[in-house]
């Protein structure tokens, strides 16, 4: 036999449609966001992971300054991988604009002016490419560019640009498998997809172009590409040492070059196998080994493919905003959940009797229990259902375009997201309906002579408080707020909650400005010089008063030694450092200074022990925390530069850079591996950003949303838990403006009262949640809430509760007199 209560579900929806109608609005485009979020994060991240294979990209590559020998390429072949010749060109844009000479496009263009363009030929054996839009040049003056370069400069297919004093038409938007990130150089702080970008040409075009940028550019690919890790690093290694290899055998048959190890030292067979083995670390050995890299086949690059940051760089960011689309949700529907639970709550004490007769008619507690819970728990898999198809067919879009506004990805493909389907779905429904039980739980424990007698707890016979002092209407407004005090708790917590999505709406975006500021702030010179082998300097400084020599220092990544393996950062310091006056660096062994980020991210203090690990090796490194350095932008560790070569097996007298004030134009260029200044502090700044202040700036528009809907909500229930009363107030001549006074005045109160408590409380709780949410995250924003975000709660909190005031002021209108009358016996 059909359950007879379940007709009672359409009419309890046709009753408050209004309210059921804007929280399934609410909840579809909120889980529509955070699906459509997964699935675009999630097939980019497909798409990037399975491209290795589907697009051969390269395990690393090498660029020599003249083309390499047969000899030198069989033996790198002969380690295990095939050797592909990927040469490039390197010119600037002199001039872009359209093809039919329009003014308006051409102007577009202009901007790419004086860019730089890196040119290769049509692939088809390693790193390939594909299309967003058009096509692979096919005639000598057609050309292909970046996606991203074409979008951040106004530039399209059709386009033409002139490179060395040749035409071409742009015919492609494309994606460089190779070049997920627009990084020009490998040592670049960050990568620059407006200024620099990389080209396809035919081989005709390619001859095109002058040779005067022409670099001898080979990549590689392992044979078998089913190796691990650790394999992965072996075989890196081995292609390095045969590329070494065969160049020094090259340099000592070639006559011009015996005549250079001549004149530096007499001994030619132990300065050959000290520069093989890697040991020529004074000075004389160091430039000889420069000049005789120069004279034959000189190596001016190697990268891997796991430190290339063009290859790597975008696959290691993505998935990492994950975590916090998932936190606001699950917020959100925790609010969500704990508005029905009141709204269930309010209509089962409304229905107290009805709920009495049935259960004493035989109906369970469990039957009534699935009765209040199926209407919410409905709407939420149908807000889920609905929600999820505007996620996989527009919102994908929305969300994949943060990503595909930053790096330079392979054309998307979307791909069906198990874990949307847990996040926006599966979890939700079990959120609501623990929620909701955990709220009535006590109401449906009642006797059913209880809900016969209108009961709302366990307790009868309870009196009312005797009030003396004050006015009618100043007593009349205390015995409101003692009378509904149960519901004004519950009103408290729901604005807690919504203030807590607030600060976490309002709040992310100032941090992140803060951030930016911290890393601005953090350089701990104007000029970091990481080399790729020593070079002295003159120990001088600039012209400035105020300039300090060049230091030494050494630095290091390794891996902390936890079940996350986050990459720190390990400094080398002087003990009299001029840079970093400020940190006092234990001379004890073993002890070294962390960062503040660092110290915060794990719960470190002085006296604390940390564990860090060489990657590929075994050897762990185990240090006592002597001193918090205040240093917001890293996670790292500072240490004498002599303990630094100890722990981690370097020459005494060792160093890896120079900390600078002015720039250190001494240093050849191909000794240079990276050198860090404060611009590219803001590039990093800038990128931070574009990548990620629109999501946050979007977050703001749900804090905002979803609080006016808690407070409305629950002002709603007030006013209907209170008809009666107002009903009779009717019947005794007050007026609805009179009757506003007494009932919306101290919700008023309440509301305003609660958002003055629940900020400090907002404060703590939003402080855990943005903790647990950053321990899945590589590195560490500092927790921070702008002045100006709790005057915006605050401001926010009662203009909306100012409009929800006049809704229900008409909710108090449309109050019958004859309210009064139901339910009377």
């Amino acid at each position: 036999m059909r359950d007879p209560m379940r007709k009672r579900i359409p009419r309890e929806l046709r009753r408050d449609i209004g309210k059921y109608i804007a929280l399934f609005a609410f909840l579809t485009v909120m889980i529509g966001f955070i699906s459509g979020f997964i699935v675009g994060d999630e097939s980019l991240k497909a798409r990037y992971d399975t491209s290795f294979d589907e697009f051969l990209v390269e395990d690393g590559h090498f660029v020599l300054e003249k083309e390499a020998s047969k000899e030198m390429l069989k033996k790198v072949s002969d380690t295990g991988v095939t050797v592909f010749p990927l040469f490039y060109k390197e010119e600037s844009i002199e001039e872009a604009g359209s093809s039919d000479g329009s003014e308006d496009a051409g102007s577009a263009g202009s901007s790419a002016e004086g860019d730089t363009v890196r040119i290769f030929k049509v692939r088809t054996d390693v790193d390939l490419t594909d299309n967003w839009e058009g096509h692979d040049p096919e005639h000598s003056d057609e050309i292909c560019l970046d996606r991203l370069y074409l979008r951040n400069n106004d530039l399209k297919t059709g386009d033409v640009i002139k490179v060395a004093g040749q035409e071409f038409t742009i015919t492609g938007a494309s994606a460089f498998s190779d070049y997920s990130a627009l990084f020009r150089n490998n040592g670049d702080t960050m990568f620059d997809a407006t200024d620099f970008t990389v080209a396809l040409v035919t081989d005709e075009g390619f001859d095109r172009i002058r040779d005067r940028g022409l670099h001898y550019c080979y990549a590689w690919r392992n044979n078998d590409q089913a190796m691990d890790k650790e394999e992965r690093h072996e075989q890196e290694e081995d292609v390095m040492d045969a590329l070494v290899d065969a160049a020094i055998d090259e340099m000592i048959v070639d006559p011009d070059v015996g005549s250079i190890f001549s004149a530096w030292t007499k001994d030619l067979d132990a300065e050959i196998a000290a520069i093989r083995n890697g040991e020529a670390r004074n000075t004389e050995s160091s430039q000889l080994m420069d000049a005789v890299f120069k004279a034959r086949n000189g190596i001016e690059d190697i990268v891997v493919r796991s430190g290339n940051q063009a290859i790597k760089f975008a696959g290691d960011d993505m998935g990492k905003d994950r975590v916090m689309m998932v936190t606001l949700l699950y917020i959100v529907i925790v609010i969500m959940a704990f508005v029905f639970g009141i709204t269930v709550k309010s209509t089962i004490e409304k229905e107290a009797k009805a709920i009495g007769t049935l259960r004493a008619s035989g109906y369970s507690r469990g039957e009534m229990l699935r009765h209040y819970i199926t209407l919410p728990l409905v709407l939420t898999l149908l807000a889920a259902l609905a929600g999820n198809v505007i996620g996989y067919t527009f919102m994908k879009w929305l969300c994949a375009d943060m990503y595909l506004g930053s790096y330079s990805l392979l054309p998307y493909k979307t791909k069906w997201s198990m874990n949307a389907f847990r996040d926006t779905t599966v979890v939700p429904l079990i959120i609501i309906a623990a929620v909701i039980v955990i709220v009535i739980a006590k109401e449906l424990r009642l006797t059913p002579l209880q809900f016969l007698r209108g009961e709302s707890s366990g307790k009868a016979g309870t009196h009312a408080v005797k009030l003396r002092s004050g006015s009618f209407l100043t007593r009349f407004r205390t015995r409101v707020l003692i009378q509904n005090l149960p519901s004004y708790i519950v009103m408290f917590f729901g604005i807690l909650f919504s203030v807590i999505i607030m600060l976490f709406c309002l709040g992310m975006y100032p941090l992140l400005q803060n951030y930016e500021e911290l890393i601005m702030d953090s350089g701990m010179s104007e000029y970091q010089y990481i080399l790729k082998e020593p070079y002295d300097v003159i120990s001088e400084g600039s012209s400035s008063e105020t300039s300090k020599p060049p230091e030494k220092y050494q630095i290091i990544s390794v891996k902390n030694d936890d079940s996350r393996g986050e990459e720190i950062t390990v400094y080398g310091i002087r003990q009299d450092s001029s840079y970093l006056t400020d940190l006092d660096i234990s001379e004890g062994r073993n002890e070294a200074a962390v960062s503040s980020a660092y110290a915060a991210k794990y719960d470190l203090e002085p006296g604390s022990t940390i564990t860090l690990k060489e990657e590929f090796k075994k050897e762990r490194h185990r240090l006592k925390v002597s001193e918090i350095y205040p240093y917001e932008a890293q996670l790292c560790v500072f240490m004498d530069i002599s303990e630094f070569n100890r722990i981690f097996d370097r020459e005494n007298g060792e160093y890896a850079g120079y900390l600078s004030d002015r720039a250190l134009d001494e240093i050849p260029e191909s000794k240079v591996a990276t050198v860090i200044t404060k611009e590219d502090y803001a590039t990093i700044s800038k990128q931070l950003d574009s990548s990620m202040g629109g999501i946050f700036e979007l977050f703001s528009v749900f804090g905002v949303v979803i609080f006016i809907i808690v407070i409305y909500l629950l002002s709603k229930v007030l006013i209907e838990k209170n008809a009666r009363s107002i009903a009779m107030a009717k019947i005794l001549g007050y007026s609805d403006r009179e009757i506003s006074s007494i009932y919306n005045r101290v919700t008023t109160a309440v509301v305003l009262v609660s958002l003055i408590i629940c900020l400090p409380i907002g404060y703590a709780a939003f402080a855990g949640v943005f903790r647990i949410m950053m321990m899945f995250f590589t590195g560490w924003l500092t927790y921070y809430i702008a002045p100006s975000v709790y005057i915006k709660t605050v401001t926010i909190g009662a203009v909306s509760y100012l409009l929800i005031h006049v809704l229900q002021m008409r909710r108090i209108r449309k109050v019958p007199m004859g309210e009064v009358l139901k339910g009377m016996e």
